[in-house]
């Protein structure tokens, strides 16, 4: 009976612990729309995106962007061709709806591994950003060179597409006129330090006892 106990709140931790990382849902998606063309980051941006986070406190756990590049070989004309420059993605509050500090960046990207047309890229996290419940964020975009483009589509239909707002250098814009392609995924923040310390003190202490009694 205890070794039943035991192995009965083992498993409970692993499945709170594995049910804190699997609800991860895009709160923001127009990927999959058809585009409508690209702006280059590095001359008429940096270029923005914004959000709105669930009813709940979460973390982004995902992010996923359709980016131009160029071909890629010597051939073409110089300036067709990647420059060297450097991708950057952050995480920017919200300011009257507008832009606002930076919170997080979230990557840096060569441009060299932005291949030519559109294609969507997962983006690999620098962090995961926990999220306050029912608020507007930004995605920005940067860049040092000016081979790459964030693609744009018309199509509001996505989760979370309508009712938000793009930006680039001629200011900012209702989604109408039509934003940059993103998906947004969230999930339950990871466990702090002394939560997972907490889960795994449980386990142990459920072992000891059972060696106890065993003995």
């Amino acid at each position: 009976m205890v070794a039943n106990s035991v192995v009965k709140t083992l498993v409970l931790i692993g499945l709170v612990a594995s049910a804190m990382s699997a609800r991860a849902v895009p709160i923001y998606n127009n990927l999959g729309a058809t585009s409508d063309g690209s702006d280059p980051i590095g001359s008429f941006g940096p270029l923005y995106d914004s959000f709105t986070s669930s009813s709940s406190v979460q973390a982004i756990t995902g992010l996923s962007l359709a980016l131009s590049g160029v071909p890629q070989v010597s051939v073409i004309a110089e300036s067709s061709v990647a420059d060297g420059g450097i991708l950057t993605v952050g995480l920017y509050s919200d300011s009257g709806t507008t832009p606002g500090a930076l919170i997080a960046t979230l990557a840096t990207i060569s441009d060299a591994t932005i291949g030519p047309g559109i294609n969507d890229y997962t983006i690999t996290l620098l962090t995961d950003p926990v999220l306050a419940a029912n608020t507007r964020y930004w995605i920005g975009l940067s860049d040092t060179g000016d081979s790459t483009g964030w693609s744009d589509s018309l199509d509001l239909s996505g989760p979370g597409v309508s009712g938000e707002y793009f930006a680039n250098e001629n200011g900012v814009f209702p989604n109408s006129d039509g934003p940059y392609q993103m998906t947004v995924t969230v999930g339950s923040p990871v466990p702090d330090a002394g939560g997972t310390a907490y889960l795994l003190g449980l386990g142990v202490a459920g072992l000891v006892v059972l060696r106890r009694k065993l003995a």
